[in-house]
């Protein structure tokens, strides 16, 4: 990696423990390197919804259809699997913050206000 952007080596270990920090231009050509955008370079890249559905649509082309058929059931699948993970987690964190109020007395500054009024 080095070699191929024109550092040295301790140049690549510095950036990689925070040390120092790339600059644009070094972004540019890490992105070029790993042909991704520069946006990934800080984490996961999130392809917009079109982006994902032309990869899966390129993975699948070349199958007979029964078998892109039964991929698409399983992806339909995988994504209510995902979409019930998230309600579950945004239900148990509200669990969560609730316990925590009522542990520390959140709600009574609440309640007081509602007798004022």
């Amino acid at each position: 990696m080095a070699n191929a952007v024109g550092v040295e080596i301790q140049t690549i270990s510095r950036l990689e423990t925070g040390t120092i920090s790339p600059t644009v231009h070094r972004l540019s050509q890490f992105a070029e390197l790993f042909d991704c955008p520069i946006g990934s370079l800080f984490g996961e890249h999130r392809a917009a919804a079109g982006e994902d559905a032309r990869s899966l649509s390129l993975l699948i082309a070349d199958l007979p259809r029964e078998d892109r058929r039964v991929i698409l059931r399983i992806v339909s699948d995988a994504a209510s699997l995902a979409r019930a993970k998230d309600e579950r987690q945004y239900r148990e964190a509200a669990i969560e913050r609730r316990e925590l109020l009522d542990a520390t007395g959140g709600d009574k500054g609440k309640k007081r206000r509602a007798k004022r009024l």
